[in-house]
């Protein structure tokens, strides 16, 4: 009797687990849908557009403020794809765009590999004591997004210094 009753947990807490990544999903999907329109209602000046867009996006954020984090990550995701791969294309001779756009793909691909892996040991090197303090969850949850930021800045330092003189260059030459 025991083991049916633990059974039937064991699959509703899988049931719930999948409903959890739909979700997880369904809010990735609005933040970049969201926010494709946005930049496409921003580029042709149709502003009135453009505030729907951010209302429906904050509308649906404060319903569900746990899918915010995944909703912002659709945002940063829709920004990346929408300025990376056109910049890149319009460094190359015509030839060489689709070389490059692979390249950019490549390189998204193994740039999220390699932070994924870097977030969890910085999570892991603040959880290794003890995984289920809520404290250390806490402790290791900040660290990555300290992580992040500092990424993030490092980032912006580049594009900065290096990417927009190159991109200058190319333009005058």
């Amino acid at each position: 009797m025991k083991k049916s009753i633990r059974r039937e947990r064991a699959e509703r807490l899988e049931e719930m687990k999948k409903m959890s990544r739909g979700l997880k999903i369904a809010y990735i999907i609005l933040g970049v849908l969201v926010m494709a329109s946005l930049v496409r209602a921003v580029m042709l000046g149709n502003y009135e557009n453009a505030f729907l867009c951010v209302l429906v996006f904050i509308m649906f954020s404060i319903l569900l403020l746990y899918f915010v984090a995944i909703a912002i990550t659709g945002i940063a995701e829709s920004f990346r794809s929408v300025a990376i791969t056109p910049a890149a294309q319009s460094m190359l001779q015509p030839s060489d765009i689709g070389v490059g756009t692979s390249l950019v793909n490549f390189f998204n691909s193994l740039a999220s590999t390699v932070s994924a892996a870097v977030f969890g040991v910085v999570y892991n090197n603040c959880t290794a004591s003890d995984p289920s303090n809520a404290a250390l969850i806490q402790k290791g949850v900040n660290q990555v997004f300290i992580t992040a930021a500092i990424v993030s800045f490092v980032g912006v330092l580049i594009v900065i210094f290096i990417v927009r003189p190159q991109m200058s260059q190319k333009e005058e030459g």
